[in-house]
């Protein structure tokens, strides 16, 4: 049995496992970062510590639908990032072995940023791996 933070992100209820997230806070200011790439907000001052925060939206290329409300910040070994999401939702309990894997016709690149899925009484949880969204964020530099 795992625990998920689950949340809305253009309008898809995802998930990732609560362990991993250390807080969530309202999104108000966001300093833009020049020459960042699309899927970098800005910087946040997070109780004097300056962290980046990310577009989910845009890393996992959902359409936009406005501007997200709540940065979800994460830790993946050691370093400290915020998600910008639209809302969160609840923390759930789902075992383990109820997950399944992403559906074939799934692009490869996207499925490789999904732990699985879980079917709820309503709608799919897409469960996501933190680490590889993160490691997906940052861009490989040519030698």
């Amino acid at each position: 049995m795992s625990r998920y933070c689950t949340f809305f992100v253009a309008g898809h209820l995802l998930g990732l496992e609560a362990t991993r997230v250390v807080e969530v806070v309202p999104l108000r200011e966001v300093t833009p970062v020049v020459g960042a790439g699309a899927h970098v907000r800005g910087l946040i001052n997070l109780r004097g510590r300056i962290v980046t925060c990310l577009d989910l939206a845009e890393l996992l290329r959902f359409p936009a639908r406005g501007t997200p409300a709540i940065a979800m910040v994460v830790e993946d070994h050691g370093s400290v990032t915020a998600l910008a999401v639209d809302a969160m939702d609840d923390v759930l309990e789902i075992a383990d072995e109820t997950l399944e894997p992403a559906p074939s016709n799934v692009d490869p690149a996207r499925a490789r940023q999904l732990v699985g899925t879980a079917r709820l009484p309503t709608r799919l949880l897409l469960i996501l791996d933190v680490q590889r969204v993160l490691d997906d964020s940052t861009p490989v530099q040519e030698v």
